[in-house]
C-alpha cells in the first residue's frame, strides 16, 4: 500500500513483560497529545486511535506482540521518533516511581 506524503509507518514488537496495559498506553497517549498528527495503530487484526485510552486497551496487545503504526500529519516523523523511543526503553518511563503514572504516586483512597 503507497504511503502519503506526510505519512509514516512502523512495525514495532512489544517488549515489556507486561503488554500495552494503561499506563504504557497512557504515556503513549502522552508523548504524542501535543503533536499534530493522527495516529492508527494495528495488532492483531484490530484496529486503534492512537490517541484513545480505550482504543489501545481494546488492542489486547501482550508481550511480544507486533504493533503497527501508521502516522499522518505534518510531526509525523517527530511523533513517530517519540514513539520509537518508548519501545526501544520498553515503556521503562510509565514503570517509574517519579512518574505522574505511578503507583507510588496515586492517591490512597
Amino acid at each position: 500500500m503507497p504511503v502519503e506524503t506526510g505519512t509514516v509507518r512502523q512495525v514495532f514488537v512489544l517488549e515489556n513483560r507486561q503488554g500495552l496495559h494503561c499506563r504504557p498506553a497512557a504515556l503513549l497517549i502522552n508523548t504524542i497529545k501535543d503533536l499534530a498528527c493522527e495516529v492508527r495503530v494495528e495488532s492483531n487484526g484490530a484496529v486503534a486511535n492512537g490517541r484513545s485510552l480505550f482504543d489501545l486497551m481494546s488492542l489486547a496487545a501482550g508481550f511480544r506482540t507486533t504493533i503497527a503504526f501508521t502516522i499522518t500529519g505534518p510531526e509525523a516523523q517527530k511523533a513517530m521518533a517519540a514513539i520509537q523511543r518508548l519501545f526501544e526503553n520498553r515503556f521503562a518511563e510509565a514503570y517509574d516511581e517519579d512518574h505522574p503514572l505511578s503507583n507510588a504516586r496515586m492517591p490512597v483512597l
